[in-house]
Parts: structure tokens; sequence; C-alpha cells
């Protein structure tokens, strides 16, 4: 059984990595990249929507933004040596 999950897990963790890399943008990389954070943040939100109220429900909301936004600068900061890839490009 353990095999098994540890396969699986190789596999998603190895398929993810070139659904990432595919992309001939830096900019949709970098987003591409951040998808877990992003993904998980939405998962706690919808988990918790019946519970919470809607100040909370905004302040997860915020978080979850800042959150993707800090992953992406820190996928951008490690892999291209800058802190937002996506506005180097344009300027």
């Amino acid at each position: 059984m353990k095999t098994i999950i540890g396969g699986a897990a190789s596999a998603l963790a190895i398929g993810f990595a070139l659904y990432v890399v595919a992309s001939p943008d830096s900019c949709t990389r970098v987003d591409r990249g951040a998808a877990p954070v992003r993904i998980a943040m939405d998962g706690i939100r919808w988990a918790g929507h019946n519970w919470l109220s809607t100040d909370a429900r905004l302040e997860m909301l915020k978080y979850s933004i800042h959150a993707d936004t800090g992953t992406q600068r820190f996928l951008s900061q490690q892999f291209y040596g800058q802190p937002n890839v996506c506005k180097a490009e344009n300027t």
C-alpha cells in the first residue's frame, strides 16, 4: 500500500512539474507554480463557508490573495531572480 501511495505521489509531482514547465511564458509558469497554494486556500474557504461570518470569510479571502501573491513573488525570485517577473516583462 505504501508503494502505491508513494508511486501515485511521485507521478502527481512529476505531472505537476511538467505542467508548470510546459508553458513558454515565464509569467504563466509562476502563476501555475502557485496553483497548489491557491487550491488549498480555496478548499479551506469552501470548507468553512457555512460556519464563518461574512467578515471572517472576507478576511480569509484577503489572506488567500496575500498568500497567492507571496507564493508567486517567492517563485519568481527563486527561479528568475526578480521579485515580480510579470511586471518586469511588461516594462
